[in-house]
């Protein structure tokens, strides 16, 4: 099981697709929270209060500069919600405290949005 994560998703006219996501990552998680405020939670990830923060939304690039910027200078990790090089200008974002985390989240997501697909065919 992981640890405590955060997450934030934007929504969309199929409710349903957003929800299998939330549902998967609820599952595999200790506790979630939605504290409201990207860069304030990129900074506890860097501080230890929590261990992974996932952003699949419309943020701009200063909603998660600063935190990113704390977060990788702690020595966490940032990438893109599909496990590549993060984009600081399209912000969908996976910060764990470690990239071990961050790709068991990835994947986890990946591996989501594959059977929402299957079901939809």
């Amino acid at each position: 099981m992981l640890e405590p994560l955060v997450w934030k998703v934007e929504k969309v006219k199929d409710n349903n697709y957003q929800g299998h996501k939330m549902d998967a990552l609820v599952e595999a998680t200790q506790i979630t929270r939605c504290i409201g405020s990207a860069a304030l939670t990129l900074a506890y990830i860097a501080h230890g209060v929590m261990d992974c923060f996932y952003l699949d939304t419309h943020l701009k690039a200063w909603d998660v500069a600063a935190g990113t910027l704390i977060l990788r200078e702690a020595g966490g990790t940032v990438i893109d919600s599909k496990g590549g090089v993060y984009d600081i200008m399209k912000p969908n974002t996976i910060a764990a405290s470690n990239e071990t985390l961050a790709r068991k989240i990835s994947k986890l997501i990946a591996d989501t949005d594959l059977k929402t697909q299957r079901k939809r065919l």
